[in-house]
């Protein structure tokens, strides 16, 4: 009888190796810079969470265009105050009197129009490609309505611990960022 490997231990094993790869990254440029172990610390990094964006990065860009890059810089979801807030530090004008709305109003717009900004829960803006594998929207529950959802597919014990194992590195990478950039 073969003993059942759980998706969380392969993943975290994946994980441990990378972050032992990445420690020795970051030593070897350490040592060749000529800052203190540990000076640099996330943030320094423009576009790091909780760090405001470059004056004039969102110049020129749409709310939703300005969203998008605002998310895939800061790699977390963020509520309309919080998104309001960076897009007016990196240059977005905003002219309405209530900011906020306006924001969560052409949001919800492109969430159901384009689908590629999300809201994984009330009050909260995040990309889809942080979701895998979830749906959002009308599109759903449209095709749930209409009867055109595919018939699940039977997969393998091997393929089905695959498939868990990508979507959780992908869920933690989106998480932790892409370190290995």
């Amino acid at each position: 009888m073969t003993k059942q490997v759980s998706p969380y231990a392969v993943v975290i094993a994946d994980l441990k190796k990378r972050r032992e790869k990445i420690d020795v990254a970051i030593k070897a440029l350490e040592s060749l810079s000529d800052l203190p172990e540990g000076a640099i610390g996330t943030a320094m990094v423009p576009g790091a969470a909780g760090t405001p964006p470059i004056e004039g990065e969102f110049l020129g860009l749409s709310i939703p265009e300005a969203t998008k890059k605002l998310l895939q810089m800061r790699k977390t979801p963020l509520g309309n105050a919080a998104i309001v807030k960076a897009l007016e530090e990196g240059g977005l004008f905003l002219t309405s009197e209530s900011k906020t709305n306006t924001v969560g109003s052409v949001l919800n717009r492109r969430a159901r129009q384009v689908g590629d900004i999300v809201s994984p829960r009330r009050g909260q803006w995040g990309l889809k490609e942080w979701y895998p594998g979830r749906n959002f929207g009308r599109k759903a529950e449209e095709e749930e309505a209409s009867g055109d959802v595919a018939d699940p597919v039977e997969l393998s014990p091997q393929e089905e611990l695959r498939r868990r194992h990508e979507a959780m590195l992908k869920t933690v990478e989106n998480v932790l960022g892409d370190e290995s950039q």
